[in-house]
């Protein structure tokens, strides 16, 4: 088996990794990073992630928050829907019992993972 690492993604047969990461400042996309994907803003708490191309699978996916506050956070990111291309990630905030932004500080991220097959075989 040969393995590839070449600009963030590796390959190792029909497998591959996506990863990326953006902000959010006044219910607006900022500072994406990673390639091969877009960003939409969908409402308080809700990103869309949708990939340059469609995969026939995702073996796994992880989404976390970086924050640059030092209390009182009890925010996580969920995964609530991955459709063809895309995948839907949601930010809940515990306290507040609802969806949220997270801050806009430059390192108030959300980060995301996904490992697909790049083939039905």
């Amino acid at each position: 088996m040969s393995t590839n690492l070449r600009y963030g993604v590796y390959s190792e047969r029909a497998v591959q990794l996506i990863a990326g990461s953006f902000g959010v400042a006044a219910g607006a996309i900022k500072d994406v990073r990673g390639q091969g994907f877009t960003v939409a803003y969908e409402g308080v708490g809700k990103y869309l992630v949708t990939f340059d191309k469609t995969f026939p699978e995702a073996l796994s996916v992880q989404v976390s928050l970086m924050t640059s506050l030092t209390a009182g956070i009890d925010q996580f990111c969920q995964v609530y829907s991955k459709v063809g291309g895309s995948l839907h990630i949601r930010l809940w905030d515990v306290s507040a019992l609802a969806l949220a932004d997270p801050g806009t500080g430059s390192d108030d991220r959300i980060h995301f993972l996904v490992v697909t097959k790049s083939s039905s075989v």
